[in-house]
């Protein structure tokens, strides 16, 4: 008899197919004193999905944003130091339109610099997003949209 060993790689596989984990990075918009609106960063969304066909959301909610700060930190190791990473406190979840039973959880995190004077150049925010892009998909995450 073969017993089959699931190891915590194929276990995180599995909870992220099973939650269709997917992601997005938007850049971060701000009012900089005397400049007007600039960007002064980038946020990775990271979604989540569960069914809920009766019962509360929060209890089932919270271990999944948990995971997804886990995996969103695990994604962001590579990111220079000097930049200031934030993840915003857990504020909701979404009913998915045309399906009322499906609830999405978002987590969201901020890089950007500590100060506007030290924004970095535009080729320099590609580069980073794009490795942050190419980490997010091979640790089997999607790309929203």
């Amino acid at each position: 008899m073969i017993t089959r060993v699931e190891t915590p790689a194929a276990g995180l596989a599995a909870w992220i197919t099973d939650h269709e984990v997917s992601w997005e990075v938007v850049p971060v918009l701000e009012q900089v004193k005397g400049r007007g609106v600039e960007q002064t960063g980038q946020a990775l969304k990271l979604f989540a999905r569960f069914d809920v066909a009766a019962g509360e959301i929060e209890p089932v909610a919270r271990p999944i944003h948990e995971r997804l700060r886990s995996l969103a930190m695990e994604a962001v190791q590579s990111l220079p130091a000097h930049l200031l990473v934030q993840v915003e406190p857990p504020g909701r979840a979404v009913v998915s339109p045309g399906t009322p039973f499906v609830v999405e959880v978002q987590l969201t995190l901020v890089a950007s610099v500590p100060h506007p004077d030290s924004l970095l150049p535009p080729v320099e925010v590609r580069r980073l997003v794009s490795l942050l892009e190419k980490k997010l998909s091979s640790m089997g995450l999607k790309k929203r949209g």
